[in-house]
């Protein structure tokens, strides 16, 4: 004869959908890396990366529209994500996304949040079989 399960365990389920939404945003991420025009974006300063400001906050400026001599293009200064304190004076290669900021790609994000929200949510689905085949 089997026993009743109990109550349902919110937590597990809870986690469940926390470590998906980790994941949702590995894929978010990634996907602003890669949309947007390829270009290029000189960084002029970054700020933070500091014991009371741990995001560093980069700046800078690129070229859109077009040519900027005998075009219709214009300078668009804004944040630059993905920068870097080593890339200040560098103009460096970007995904450019109209006039408010430019993304420098790289995996590095999307891998460790596709790591960890995937390893969250695989944790909480065992617990949630490990409750469901409890007889």
């Amino acid at each position: 004869m089997s026993r009743p399960r109990g109550r349902f365990p919110w937590l597990f389920a809870i986690v469940l959908l926390v470590g998906l939404g980790v994941v949702a945003g590995g894929f978010s991420v990634f996907a602003d890396q890669r949309s947007g025009t390829p270009g290029k974006a000189k960084v002029s300063e970054c700020t933070g990366g500091r014991k009371y400001q741990p995001a560093i906050r980069c700046s800078g400026s690129w070229v859109t529209g077009g040519a900027l001599v005998a075009g219709d293009g214009r300078v668009a200064v804004g944040r630059i994500e993905g920068a870097g304190y080593g890339d200040v004076g560098k103009t460096i290669a970007v995904r450019i996304h109209g006039t408010d900021h430019a993304t420098k790609p790289s995996l590095a994000t999307p891998l460790v949040l596709w790591g960890l929200g995937g390893a969250v949510a695989a944790l909480a689905l065992a617990g949630l079989i490990g409750w469901w085949r409890r007889t």
